[in-house]
């Protein structure tokens, strides 16, 4: 393979992930991954449970301190930025896989019902963020479908 080839399989998997977070946003969830100064979106598992949903957000390589958890009433947001490393000198002088995705990012999970913002609580170790979205009080949750 030539470094034209390199290339314009980078941009195709770039295309490929901006592809897919376009279908991820028209899930029957109703999950959001767009915005439009992020550069990429993670992936996230949202579990309904008896008194809450609980979020799993993928954000290896994300600072604590790049991250910002917005929780209203029925909206979940998660922003932030990772920045990857670059390897100093010239001794690396191509790159042969660019697969980790950096930058701006922006996730928004709308919530079927209505949660208590104040007791939300986050917890983000091992490249992984919990939150954990009890439902407001006066808050029945819908069946699942």
């Amino acid at each position: 393979p030539t470094a034209m080839d390199a290339l314009l399989k980078l941009h195709l998997q770039v295309l490929h992930g901006r592809v897919c977070s376009l279908f991820r946003g028209l899930t029957p969830i109703g999950f959001s991954s767009a915005a439009a100064a992020s550069s990429w979106s993670p992936n996230l598992t949202v579990y309904r449970c008896s008194d809450r949903f609980l979020v799993w957000v993928d954000l290896a390589g994300v600072e604590r301190t790049a991250l910002t958890v917005r929780a209203e009433a029925r909206r979940l947001s998660v922003a932030g930025r990772r920045l990857l490393p670059i390897p100093e000198g010239a001794a690396c002088r191509q790159v042969l896989a660019l697969e980790i995705d950096e930058g701006d990012f922006y996730r928004e999970v709308p919530l079927p019902d209505a949660i208590d913002p104040e007791a939300v609580k986050a917890e983000h170790r091992d490249g992984l963020l919990r939150i954990d979205l009890p439902f407001a009080p006066q808050a029945a949750p819908t069946p699942p479908p």
